[in-house]
């Protein structure tokens, strides 16, 4: 039944964006890719040592075959730092940083006992910059828990995070929960949600409501604290969705997406449905909160897909299979700022 979970679970954790095991060059599809405000460099690692913290920097993890390492990359010096390198045999999911980037909040599953195999049945952990060891935060209460998709909100007093649980004559259930660091309390805000991403006022949840049986997405937003649900954008609109986060001004939503394909009418007759793998390229879309339709705002066709906006609100960074890229809210200004594989995580911290 473990296997079944992790299984199913996988489901969950490789939306349209997914994650890569080793670098890759960039798409010729982004052949207009401006030259990239980072001068290219050799990238420095620092590993395992106290960091420091000058401004500017972005908070992504590091992909490459068999390993995921936590890092910082430094817009002004175009330098990574590694911040957190898991044990061998060590599994790390994702990660966010509070407001301050003191410290990491890590979906994070330890190394299993001599012999036995790494499952990925990942717990929550904190890790204060410049540590080395994180410390358990929430612990799983049965075997084959799944935590992921964690996101620590602006005023460092929430962790939004998804949970797979295995319960008695059913495969699983997936919520959406906030933990209370004041409180250390945590709550289910949502039933089948995950990617939750708060807005900057800290007043409304964004996140992807799934249907494992008809394995289709829909992009939900709700008050912080999942009360009053609204669907904003259907199944019927994209074969797949993810990582949606907000404008910081709250009145549009970002998401990643994948275009239903075209079908001929035997299909649609018939009753066809595709079925896409998640690790496909996407590219990012936007829809007003208050209601609309969805806007493409870029043609990048890249897997992974993952981003926000900087802390002053002028541009969005994201990261996906190939590197960081920033870009305009308007899709304008596309540029490359790290040739990288990068996981479904991204944050600005000092």
């Amino acid at each position: 039944m473990k296997t079944q979970l992790f299984l199913l679970a996988c489901i969950l954790l490789v939306a349209c964006g997914g994650e890569a095991s080793a670098p890759t060059a960039v798409p010729t599809s982004i052949t207009t890719v401006e030259t990239p405000i980072i001068p290219a460099e050799p990238v420095k690692i620092v590993e395992e040592t106290a960091v420091s913290t000058p401004s500017n920097g972005l908070l992504f993890m590091q992909i490459a075959p068999g390993s995921q390492t936590l890092a910082r990359f430094d817009l002004n010096s175009g330098e990574v730092e590694t911040l957190f390198i898991p044990l061998t045999n060590a599994w790390l999911s994702h990660a966010d940083s509070n407001p301050d980037g003191s410290e990491f909040v890590l979906a994070y599953a330890p190394p299993p006992p001599d012999g036995e195999v790494q499952l990925g049945f990942t717990q929550l952990y904190l890790l204060t910059n410049g540590d080395t060891t994180p410390r358990l935060l929430i612990e799983s209460q049965q075997a084959g828990e799944i935590f992921f998709y964690p996101d620590w909100t602006d005023d460092g007093r929430f962790i939004y995070y998804s949970h797979v649980v295995q319960q008695d004559n059913a495969p699983f259930t997936t919520t959406l929960e906030r933990f209370d660091r004041q409180s250390g309390e945590s709550t289910v805000v949502a039933k089948n949600g995950i990617w939750g991403r708060v807005s900057p006022n800290g007043r409304l949840l964004a996140y992807i409501l799934v249907n494992l049986e008809a394995f289709t997405r829909e992009l939900v937003v709700s008050e912080a604290d999942g009360s009053n649900p609204r669907t904003l954008v259907t199944q019927e609109d994209f074969a797949d969705m993810d990582a949606p986060f907000f404008s910081p001004d709250g009145q549009w939503l970002y998401f990643s997406a994948v275009p239903l394909p075209q079908s001929n009418g035997w299909d649609r007759l018939l009753g066809v449905k595709t079925v896409t793998a998640h690790s496909v390229p996407s590219d990012w879309w936007r829809i007003p909160v208050s209601g609309g339709s969805p806007e493409q705002i870029s043609h990048i066709n890249e897997a992974g897909l993952y981003g926000g906006f900087s802390p002053d609100g002028s541009h969005i960074t994201f990261a996906s299979q190939t590197g960081l890229y920033t870009i305009n809210p308007d899709g304008s200004n596309l540029q490359k700022l790290l040739e990288t594989s990068a996981g479904a995580m991204l944050t600005w911290i000092p």
